[in-house]
């Protein structure tokens, strides 16, 4: 099985195996023979800054939707590729409007549902990705500890994520690939929930408050159920054990 990744270069696409081929070209720009030969394409390929998807939604959407239509039109014209894995987000079960971003990505699961009929489509929805050259609160936490520096909770720290360690997360979109059923929808995460301040106390970062974020979602945890059981996986890393491995990475 050949398999091809948009956004090959970015945290999650970095650590996909190598032997999968990186598309490094804009996929709004995609044409039949970048996908020749391909039997899954494992679509990441986004821009993903939530409040940068406020400041300029215009692009975020020409990139996001644009780029996912064209992909998608592509592979199936194409012929090869029979089956396309779309990495969404997790706002898009919790509240569509909170941004610009969460929205193009709510966009970008239903352009795969509605081309169903012409090529098998799964999508994932990942919760708090995390580990090392990720971005994010855990990434802004570590980072801090590791300079001797503040850290600032937005908010009041009360709200809660499900953090997934990027090794597994790697694990489950093989699996997805292997056992996926198309139209499918799968949640990506522990199944367990963390507020704020706890991960910030198993950081161990020293922390402070500020203005938390309009819309912010208060209690996120994912819903696994369907996805242990139709791709026969399960996350192994704790989020005490991640956090331990990027507080000793030297990069």
């Amino acid at each position: 099985m050949k398999v091809a990744i948009t956004g090959g270069k970015g945290f999650i696409g970095s650590h996909l195996p190598k032997s999968w081929k990186r598309i490094e070209k804009d996929v709004r720009y995609l044409a039949l023979d970048d996908l020749v030969s391909f039997d899954v394409v494992v679509h990441l390929a986004a821009l993903t800054n939530v409040e940068e998807s406020f400041r300029c939604p215009a692009t975020y959407f020409d990139s996001n939707v644009i780029g996912t239509w064209n992909l998608i039109s592509r592979a199936i014209n194409v012929g090869t590729v029979k089956k396309i894995v779309f990495t969404s987000c997790v706002g898009c079960k919790y509240n569509i409007t909170m941004s610009p971003y969460t929205f193009t990505k709510f966009i970008g699961e239903e352009l795969c549902k509605y081309r169903l009929n012409s090529i098998d489509t799964i999508i994932l929805r990942l919760h708090n990705v995390y580990g090392n050259g990720c971005r994010g609160v855990v990434s802004n936490f570590v980072e801090s500890k590791k300079e001797g520096k503040m850290a600032y909770i937005e908010g009041s720290g009360l709200q809660t994520r499900d953090f997934i360690y990027i090794e597994d997360v790697v694990k489950d979109i093989k699996y997805a690939i292997k056992r996926g059923k198309s139209g499918e929808i799968y949640e990506i995460g522990t199944g367990k929930e963390v507020t704020i301040l706890e991960l910030a106390n198993m950081v161990g970062v020293i922390y402070g408050y500020k203005e938390g974020r309009i819309n912010e979602i208060t209690n996120v945890k994912a819903d696994i159920n369907n996805t242990t059981k139709d791709l026969e996986w399960k996350p192994k890393i704790k989020l005490e054990n991640g956090i331990k491995k990027m507080l000793e990475c030297k990069k």
